[in-house]
């Protein structure tokens, strides 16, 4: 059960600052609910599924904001490669 919650709370922070457009958020967030799901009972697997569901939701529409107010390193990284000094608004 902690080795579930712990691994969706770490991966919940590298998400906040990544964004979801990185597409490494989207396969990460397999391991905790695979892990709930063979480990813990029925409720746990149904609380790790909706948190996550509902964080990554947040996220995106924190991300969404002008400016954003979520995947802050994505915007650096895209602002860095195309010259920009002000990171770009359209991240998809």
């Amino acid at each position: 059960m902690m080795a579930a919650w712990g691994l969706l709370f770490g991966h919940s922070i590298a998400t906040f600052a990544l964004g979801i457009s990185d597409p490494s958020v989207h396969v990460v967030y397999q391991i905790p609910i695979a892990l709930a799901g063979l480990l813990g009972g029925r409720r746990m697997l149904l609380a790790v599924s909706s948190y996550s569901i509902c964080f990554v939701l947040l996220v995106g529409f924190l991300q969404r904001q002008s400016p954003p107010m979520a995947g802050f390193f994505r915007a650096t990284m895209i602002a860095a490669a195309t010259g920009n000094v002000a990171p770009s608004l359209n991240l998809v």
